[in-house]
């Protein structure tokens, strides 16, 4: 909600009920703010660093690995004990491995409570110059307002509501819908050895392939030193086994969500390799890890738990009793399931509040607080987080303000002006440590001030 979108509520109870909406929060305490980038800029090969910044300080950066899959979307950030604003600037740029700015996109939004955004970054705005008081997103000039969590400052039609509206895309990706936004999804596996999956060329030759010699061979002058006068060997003959050799490291390894609770593993196949052991950890350094020993360049890792990240690497066996070294480390996040759409109960309460109504003091002018409570229909998996996001919509006349950043709490309340009526829209997710689930679908309900429903 801001100023500049009352229209009809007198000015005086509009700060009223902001000051009464920041009593429920934490007191002194600052809020916090998570940030997730969401682009199909390919890591590893376009950018290899994430700059994040906060009212223009530079709080973190992520270190972009060929492995990470960011058209689903990583978080990049996470900032605590900000204070909180009704203008935060936050900025996300890629940096390639010259240090050279890749991109750039900023964002602002009302940050009054803990607060996750999603940064969209498109190829498709890589051509696209927009003014001054405007950013890209999906190869428009939108509200730098605009973001996945504001809809309400977006156009009304986005680009795409399912991957089969994106355009076509070179042989070796696929097009995917997110956010409303059309992504390049490259996929190696189309491509052939020492090649990967340019978004913009197709298949094309990896720079990070093992290199080989294909020099000129060496023309210079024979070796004309004296020939080697020494005894000859007369030891017996070695009839030993010849030298096998090392094992070959497994490469390409990929890690994918399969549902809430297990990924996948799968690599390229090593020479002379008779089965593979694997090892997924909640630790990027391995500590307290799962082991499974398979047959097969795939396997599938059960009982993790929901919106976390895990780490997996693989080692090659030979029959012979060989083993090669670890593989290089790749990791991928478990999916969350949306819970179900919230109830929305609508209340005004008079003078007296219970604790069951979150224990706020009586209100300074008793029936005319409007109070929502929001329940969703199913409850979140173990080891993750219901939140709440509301939406109040005045109406008489009618006036919609925007949604409320996600919070802990399920209740949410406004003062309106006696005689109106007030409808509340409820969304719920599922927060785990290191991914959110889809909004849930929105739940509604209305009161008049003066009793009755609307």
């Amino acid at each position: 909600m801001s100023s500049e979108a009352v229209t009809s509520l007198p000015r005086r109870l509009f700060w009223i009920a902001l000051w009464a909406l920041g009593a429920l929060g934490c007191g002194d305490e600052g809020v916090a703010l998570s940030v997730d980038l969401l682009t199909d800029y390919r890591p590893g090969y376009e950018f290899a660093l994430v700059e994040v910044y906060v009212d223009g300080k530079r709080v973190g950066d992520l270190a972009a690995l060929r492995t990470q899959d960011f058209v689903a979307g990583l978080r990049v950030a996470d900032v605590d004990d900000l204070a909180a604003s009704d203008q935060r600037a936050v900025e996300l740029r890629l940096i390639d491995v010259s240090g050279e700015r890749v991109v750039t996109r900023p964002v602002t939004l009302r940050h009054r409570e803990d607060y996750a955004v999603t940064v969209v970054i498109a190829r498709s705005c890589a051509d696209v110059t927009c003014g001054a008081s405007e950013v890209c997103l999906a190869g428009e000039c939108v509200d730098p307002r605009c973001t996945p969590e504001a809809p309400e400052y977006c156009p009304p039609e986005p680009e795409c509501a399912a991957s089969s509206e994106c355009g076509p895309v070179v042989a070796c990706a696929d097009a995917v819908c997110a956010e409303g936004a059309c992504f390049v999804a490259p996929d190696e596996s189309r491509c052939g050895a020492g090649e990967y999956c340019a978004p913009d060329r197709g298949c094309s030759p990896d720079p990070f392939a093992e290199p080989f010699d294909a020099g000129p061979p060496d023309l210079g002058p024979p070796d004309l030193g004296p020939p080697d006068l020494g005894p000859p060997d007369l030891g017996p003959p070695d009839l030993g086994m010849p030298d096998a050799g090392p094992l070959g490291v497994p490469t390409g390894l990929r890690v994918t969500a399969s549902g809430q609770n297990a990924v996948d593993v799968t690599w390229t196949g090593v020479m002379d390799a008779s089965s593979y052991r694997v090892q997924v950890s909640g630790a990027s350094g391995f500590t307290s890890p799962m082991e499974l020993e398979v047959g097969s360049t795939d396997a599938r890792v059960s009982g993790l738990l929901p919106g976390r990240r895990y780490w997996a690497r693989v080692l090659a066996l030979a029959a012979d009793g060989r083993e090669s070294e670890w593989s290089s480390s790749a990791n991928g996040v478990t999916a969350i399931d949306s819970p179900g759409r919230p109830s929305v109960d609508v209340t005004i309460p008079g003078a007296t509040r219970s604790a069951s109504q979150g224990g706020w003091v009586d209100p300074p002018d008793p029936g005319t607080w409007f109070y929502a409570r929001g329940r969703a229909a199913s409850s979140c998996p173990s080891g993750t987080t219901i939140r709440y996001r509301f939406q109040a919509q005045y109406t008489s006349p009618t006036t919609l303000y925007g949604w409320t950043g996600w919070m802990g709490r399920d209740a949410y309340m406004v003062q309106p002006t006696s005689g109106w009526g007030v409808r509340f829209f409820a969304q719920a997710r599922c927060e785990g440590r290191d991914a959110n689930s889809s909004p849930s679908s929105t739940g509604s309900g209305c009161r008049m001030s003066g009793g009755g429903s609307c």
